[in-house]
C-alpha cells in the first residue's frame, strides 16, 4: 500500500512542478491577452462549461473509480468490464445531449464561443472516461502524464496565437482549451490499450445499475450539482450584483490560487482508488495514511502561505498587468482557505470506501444552506472580496462540520485535527530518513 502511495505522490509531484510552472506562463499569457473584462468574460464562459459538464459527470468519477477500484482490487476482471461499460454508456449519452444544447445555445445567440464549449465538452468527457480507468487501476503515473499533456499543449496552442490571424483573442484563448482535450485524447488511448488489452477475453459481467446508485450513486447524483453549484454561485452573484469586472477580479484571484495550491490537490485522487481496495485488508495502514497526509500536508500548506502571502503583491504584478492590481487582496484572502484542505481531503475518499455518499450529499447541501446567505450578504458591499471572505468562513465552518460527522460514522477512519501537533514514531523515522539522504548527498 504504502509503494503505491508513494508512486502516488511522486507522480503527482512532478505533476505540480510541471503543471504550476505551465499553468503560471498560461496564465501570463491569458491575462496580456485579455482585458479584465474580457477575463470576466472568460470566467463566465468557463463557468457554464463547468454547469455543462456536471450533467454528463454528475459525481461519477468517484463512485466509479471506487467502485472499479474495489473490483480490480478483488480480482473480478469481469466486474471491472461490467463497469468500464456502463460507465461509457453514461458519459456518451449525457456528454452528446450537453454538447447539443451548447450547439443551440450558439446558433441561437449566434456566438461560436458556444459552439467551442460544445466541443471542448465532448472531448471532455473521453478523456474523462479515459481518467476514471487509469485512475481506479492506480495507474498513478499516467494520470499524471495526462495533466502534464494537457497543460504543457495549452501552453504550446497559446504561445502560437499571436502568429494566428487577426481575431478576437477571447476565441483563440478558449480554443486552446479543445486543442488540449485533443492531445490528451491522443496519448490516453495509448495508456489506456494494455487494460483493454487485458480485458478483451473477459466474459462481460452484466452490471445492476440501478442496484450501484440505489445503494451510494443516488447521492453522488443529487450531491456533485450542489457541489458545482457552490463552485459557481459567486461568479453568478458577482455578474447580478456587479458587473464583469468584478467576475474577473475574482476569476483572475481564484485562478492563482489555484496555481498555489495545486500541488495539495492531489491527496484526494490519491486516497480515493486505494482506500476501497485497502481498507478490508490493511484497515490499520489505512488509517495511518490518512492521519500521515493531512499532517504533511497541513505543515506544507503553512511553510507555502509563510512564503508566498509577503510575496502575493508580486505574484499578482508577474501574473498581469497594472489592471489587474485590484486582484491582491481577494487572492491574499482566499489562500488562508489552504489550510483546510489536508482535512476536507480526506472527508470524500472515506465516504466513498465505506459507501456512505448520502453524507457527502448532507455535507454539500448544508454548506449551500450556509454559503448561499452569506454571499447574499457579503457579495452586494464588498464585490469580490466579499465573495473571498465567505470562502474563508464556510470553510471554517465545514471543516468542523465534516470532522465531526466521520468521526460519528466512522470512528475507525476518524483522526483527531490536532494529531497534526503530534511527532510519532512514523515521522521519527521519516526524519531519519531525510537526515541519512542529506548526508549520502553531502
Amino acid at each position: 500500500m504504502w509503494q503505491k502511495i508513494l508512486q502516488g505522490i511522486r507522480a503527482y509531484f512532478t505533476v505540480s512542478i510541471v503543471t504550476n510552472i505551465t499553468g503560471i506562463l498560461q496564465s501570463i499569457l491569458t491575462l496580456r491577452y485579455l482585458t479584465l473584462g474580457e477575463y470576466g468574460q472568460y470566467t463566465l464562459l468557463l463557468s457554464f462549461f463547468a454547469t455543462g459538464k456536471l450533467f454528463f459527470d454528475l459525481g461519477s468519477k468517484s463512485l466509479f473509480v471506487s467502485e472499479i477500484a474495489q473490483a480490480n482490487g478483488e480480482n473480478n476482471q469481469a466486474r471491472v468490464k461490467g463497469l468500464f461499460s456502463v460507465l461509457s454508456w453514461f458519459l456518451g449519452s449525457m456528454s452528446i445531449v450537453v454538447t447539443a444544447v451548447f450547439i443551440i445555445i450558439g446558433l441561437w445567440r449566434q456566438n461560436n464561443l458556444y459552439h467551442i464549449i460544445a466541443v471542448y465538452s465532448l472531448f471532455f468527457a473521453i478523456n474523462l472516461g479515459f481518467d476514471i480507468l487509469l485512475l481506479s487501476h492506480t495507474k498513478f503515473n499516467q494520470t499524471a502524464g495526462q495533466q502534464i499533456v494537457r497543460s504543457a499543449s495549452r501552453l504550446g496552442f497559446l504561445l502560437l496565437i499571436p502568429f494566428f490571424p487577426t481575431g478576437s483573442m477571447l476565441f483563440w484563448v478558449m480554443l486552446s482549451h479543445v486543442i488540449k482535450e485533443i492531445v490528451v485524447m491522443i496519448f490516453s488511448i495509448r495508456w489506456v490499450s494494455p487494460i483493454f488489452h487485458s480485458l478483451r477475453k473477459v466474459t462481460l459481467q452484466s452490471i445492476d445499475v440501478g442496484t450501484i446508485f440505489k445503494q451510494q450513486g443516488i447521492f453522488v447524483l443529487m450531491s456533485y450539482p450542489i457541489r458545482q453549484l457552490i463552485t459557481e454561485l459567486p461568479v453568478w452573484m458577482l455578474t447580478f450584483f456587479w458587473d464583469i469586472t468584478a467576475v474577473g477580479v475574482y476569476g483572475a484571484a481564484r485562478k492563482a490560487f489555484s496555481l498555489i495550491t495545486t500541488v495539495f490537490a492531489y491527496v484526494e485522487t490519491i486516497l480515493i482508488p486505494l482506500l476501497p481496495e485497502q481498507m478490508n485488508q490493511f484497515p490499520d495502514k489505512v488509517r495511518i495514511a490518512i492521519r500521515q497526509s493531512q499532517k504533511y500536508t497541513f505543515w506544507l500548506t503553512v511553510g507555502m502561505l509563510l512564503v508566498v502571502l509577503p510575496l502575493s503583491p508580486w505574484i499578482i504584478q508577474l501574473l498581469g498587468p497594472e489592471e489587474y492590481a485590484g486582484v491582491i487582496r481577494p487572492f491574499q484572502i482566499i489562500l488562508l482557505t489552504a489550510v483546510f484542505t489536508p482535512f476536507i481531503q480526506s472527508h470524500r475518499p472515506i465516504l466513498f470506501a465505506l459507501k456512505e455518499q448520502r453524507w457527502f450529499f448532507i455535507m454539500q447541501l448544508l454548506s449551500l444552506l450556509t454559503y448561499a446567505p452569506l454571499l447574499l450578504l457579503f457579495i452586494p458591499p464588498r464585490a469580490a472580496v466579499g465573495a473571498v471572505v465567505v470562502l474563508v468562513l464556510n470553510g471554517i465552518i465545514h471543516t468542523t462540520l465534516r470532522s465531526g460527522i466521520i468521526r460519528r460514522i466512522a470512528p475507525q477512519f476518524w483522526v483527531s485535527p490536532f494529531t497534526i501537533f503530534e511527532i510519532e514514531e512514523f515521522d521519527r523515522k521519516l526524519i531519519k530518513r531525510i537526515q541519512l539522504s542529506i548526508q549520502n548527498l553531502r
